[in-house]
């Protein structure tokens, strides 16, 4: 049923078990077990089943309530509150409300794609920065259920729900049926066609954690790049049987290094390099390459989550107002949308160092050298305030570790402002010149002239992070 058929036939009145009634209104998502709908309560959606089998309905019913047991409280997943009863079997589960399916993303990009033949397509729908954000926090609400010993199941973009509006990147997992202990072998396999892990397409493994990355995996390739990583010209171009042997694990994914029999034809690769970092390339060739059939090779979801925390981190946005498209940092400031040359000014790169000054050098190292690369990075942009913390960016724990100061870059200069109670110092590293920072302080914009400096966080005698920039 539709919403144009809600329309000509009145609303459709759900019961549930306790007698409480449910209005629902629109069909918002469709699946083979089922449809979703929204109600009319705010912060409540409905899910009817379709079952026709006696037995299989029984053992969703026990699923259901086995998942309600669960402890998945803090996780961004519309949990079941109450069976339905009428007019078929299903039942409520919690959403915030102004989401929309991550799906409706996925179509309207590509059809804006295929009208304009432009990848500006991309910001109006928040652009790659967003994409990173949504990944990240698809990625880290995964690892937070791996963690409870729960693999999610049946993950597609029909159930991962994101922000209507492109200014957020709220991320939610509806649909609960398919949440089992980690490892569990079903004897009927459950998933969305194009996102079911090879060994689940050939019925030889149950779900798990290792089939979640895998899905998972699926979604980022297509959010970021428009293609299904299995699909190349050797299968868009062939039948059907071709199609179903390349999702099977059978053909090697269209990046394959060492076998282009599956490639992706050059012209629709234009997104590979603009969009992936080496840390998610990297990645997507563990997980498609060694892990096609080789599970136990795939990244974990929190190896994704700290990639695409990265990959956000280390963004810039284009100020040209035509293009006004976000991209990952690159030594010339060139954006790779439409060639304009982001100004010096505009943004600052921050590296993240540990200093040791007790650090005792191994003979094959630089005696005394106090200073402990850890290879990761932030950009900051004008008028958009970062916080730095304890860990290094790209460690599992850093978003929740606790903030340390806060860093602003507006047209005045840059604002540092400590965290109460927390001892910095800003140095001047071309005479070694160290000075605390007790509260909000300003680098005036006319004072920049490209010295290095180095922000001390915690106390200077002990080991602690800092972070080097240009002023």
């Amino acid at each position: 049923m539709d919403e144009a058929q809600h329309n000509n036939t009145g609303p459709l009145i759900a019961k549930d078990e306790r007698n409480g009634k449910w209005t629902l209104t629109n069909k918002i998502g469709e699946g083979g077990q089922g449809e979703v709908f929204r109600t009319d309560t705010s912060g409540y959606i409905a899910k009817l089943v379709n079952f026709q089998d006696d037995n299989k309905l029984s053992a969703w019913s026990k699923r259901i309530r086995w998942v309600m047991r669960q402890d998945l409280d803090g996780l961004h997943l519309a949990r079941p509150i109450v069976m339905l009863t009428e007019p078929k079997p299903g039942y409520i589960m919690e959403l915030m409300d102004e989401l929309i399916p991550l799906r409706k993303v996925l179509d309207d990009s590509y059809e804006a794609l295929l009208e304009s033949q432009d990848f500006g397509v991309f910001k109006a729908t928040g652009g790659l920065q967003r994409r990173y954000q949504l990944l990240g926090k698809l990625a880290r609400e995964l690892a937070e259920l791996h963690g409870r010993g729960i693999a999610y199941g049946d993950l597609s973009p029909d159930n991962v729900f994101i922000s209507t509006d492109s200014n957020f990147s709220e991320v939610w997992l509806i649909d609960c049926d398919t949440l089992a202990t980690n490892g569990v072998t079903d004897n009927e396999s459950v998933f969305t066609p194009d996102y079911g892990a090879p060994e689940l397409v050939r019925n030889e493994s149950g779900i798990s954690t290792l089939t979640d990355s895998w899905s998972f995996a699926v979604i980022a390739f297509q959010l970021l790049t428009f293609m299904h990583p299995l699909k190349g010209e050797t299968v868009l171009e062939g039948d059907e049987s071709l199609e179903e042997k390349a999702l099977r694990g059978e053909l090697p994914w269209i990046e394959n290094p060492m076998d282009d029999s599956n490639a992706a034809a050059p012209v629709k690769r234009g997104l590979l390099s603009v969009a992936m970092t080496k840390k998610l390339t990297s990645l997507f060739q563990e997980c498609f390459t060694d892990g096609l059939n080789a599970p136990e090779q795939r990244p974990s979801m929190m190896e994704w989550a700290e990639a695409f925390e990265q990959a956000d981190l280390a963004s810039l946005t284009c100020n040209n107002d035509v293009c006004g498209q976000s991209f990952i940092y690159n030594k010339t400031q060139q954006c790779p949308f439409c060639d304009n040359v982001i100004s010096p000014d505009e943004f600052l790169l921050l590296k993240h160092y540990i200093y040791a000054p007790e650090f005792e050098a191994e003979d094959s190292e630089k005696k005394g050298d106090c200073w402990i690369n850890s290879q990761s990075g932030i950009v900051l942009t004008t008028d958009k305030p970062i916080s730095l913390k304890k860990l290094d960016p790209s460690s599992a724990l850093y978003h929740q570790s606790a903030p340390l100061c806060q860093l602003e870059l507006t047209s005045k200069g840059l604002y540092i402002t400590p965290e109460e109670g927390q001892e910095i110092h800003l140095q001047r590293t071309s005479d070694s010149k160290t000075a605390p920072i007790t509260k909000r302080q300003l680098l005036k914009t006319e004072s920049r002239s490209n010295a290095k400096f180095a922000l001390h966080l915690e106390y200077m005698a002990q080991t602690h992070p800092a972070w080097i920039f240009n002023w």
